[in-house]
């Protein structure tokens, strides 16, 4: 005689694919015996899992993205260029094909959404180095909330794919491209081409023409353009001479900062200072 002990379903996540298991146990003659049937989907849409991730050390990679919202705890991951702790006041994104080392801290829970390749630009892939980390504000708490709300009613139902859309363009505006967050933040030194396409590990001339693409703009004339918007709200702001304004923005001389200046807003320093305190008045 032959009795069915137990049955169970499972799912889980392989390469892009919705792997479907129904487990039988079957009993017969003082032996158990487990039976497996799999049924591989490809994923047609988000997949949102409330999990605890493992406290021992696993690396993988998937052919689709990752989005880990913190619930609880925190998570260390690293990949070849970046390193995070994701906890409750972060939450953590990976690109598809990304090789990521990670390890749970006890107790930690996540939320995380699987999405398919299909459903990210590839661009804005190419553009993360790395797992990104992205401050968990209010807005974040706010859309948790809703995927929540959504992933309760449906599992990878639409609502879910089009509330990734909705917030895809929050996730995407903190991605800058490494030698764009190099010059943002060096911008008042002096930097060469040369310097920047090693950053992106790109020869000169290619980096040119990608970074024309990228900004419209070509990295000289980004830099001019982020100094001259830096020098306005020195001017609007503070009460420096025009000479100290451009050397903080990254001009040794005075007459050099003014003609760019003069170039890009078709007027000089002092006169637009005196045209925004005219107008404050």
């Amino acid at each position: 005689m032959i009795n069915l002990f137990h049955d169970i379903y499972l799912s889980s996540i392989i390469n892009g694919f919705l792997v479907s298991s129904y487990c039988m146990l079957f009993y017969s003659q003082n032996i158990y015996s487990l039976y497996t049937v799999s049924e591989v989907i490809p994923m047609k849409g988000v997949i949102c899992e409330r999990i605890e991730l493992p406290g021992s050390i696993n690396i993988h990679s998937h052919s689709h993205a990752q989005l880990l919202l913190p619930l609880q705890g925190s998570i260390y991951i690293e990949t070849d260029s970046s390193k995070h702790f994701i906890d409750e006041s972060y939450l953590g994104f990976l690109p598809p094909e990304c090789q990521h080392a990670y390890r749970g801290e006890s107790g930690n829970e996540f939320l995380v959404l699987n999405i398919p390749e299909n459903m990210v630009s590839k661009e804005d892939m190419e553009n993360l180095h790395g797992a990104s980390r992205l401050s968990f504000d209010e807005r974040w708490r706010a859309i948790r909330y809703l995927i929540m709300s959504e992933a309760s009613r449906s599992e990878g139902s639409a609502a879910l794919n089009n509330l990734f859309y909705y917030f895809y363009n929050y996730l995407t505006e903190g991605i800058l491209p490494e030698s764009i967050k190099y010059i943002n933040e060096h911008y008042p030194e002096d930097i060469s081409i040369k310097d920047l396409a090693e950053i992106e590990h790109y020869n000169e001339s290619y980096y040119c023409e990608w970074f024309k693409r990228k900004t419209n703009l070509s990295p000289m004339e980004y830099i001019k353009k982020l100094r001259v918007e830096k020098a306005k709200e020195l001017l609007k702001g503070t009460d420096y001479s025009i000479l100290q304004i451009a050397e903080q923005v990254g001009y040794s001389f005075n007459s050099s900062f003014s003609r760019i200046f003069k170039e890009m807003e078709g007027t000089a320093p002092a006169t637009f200072r005196r045209n925004c305190r005219i107008s404050a008045k």
